[in-house]
């Protein structure tokens, strides 16, 4: 995984939201409240955060739509990405079919 392209959505999902709010690795981990080795591993690819992390993740990134997380390319994606509460909970539930598939 040489080139930003062949990573995970997720992982450049997450360094995109990351840069967004002007965030090292580091402050992010530590406001996501993962160790800053298991976020380095999402952000390069490697691992994929356990689902009770993601709500963690996305707090730290402001940013409120888990399931886009994974299935979309935010970077070139400039529509708004707010949502309402029952669509938080459909993704919460197609995100946590899509972890026990992996």
């Amino acid at each position: 995984m040489n080139k930003p392209s062949d990573k995970p959505l997720f992982a450049r999902n997450i360094n995109y939201l990351r840069n967004q709010q002007r965030l090292t690795r580091k402050e992010a981990a530590r406001r996501s409240g993962v160790k800053s080795s298991a976020w380095n591993s999402y952000e390069e690819g490697r691992a994929m955060p356990q689902l009770e992390k993601l709500p963690g993740i996305c707090d730290a990134l402001k940013f409120n739509d888990v399931l886009a997380m994974i299935e979309k390319d935010l970077a070139n994606d400039k529509k708004s990405m707010v949502i309402d509460i029952t669509e938080a909970a459909m993704s919460i539930q197609k995100l946590q079919q899509y972890i026990k598939q992996q």
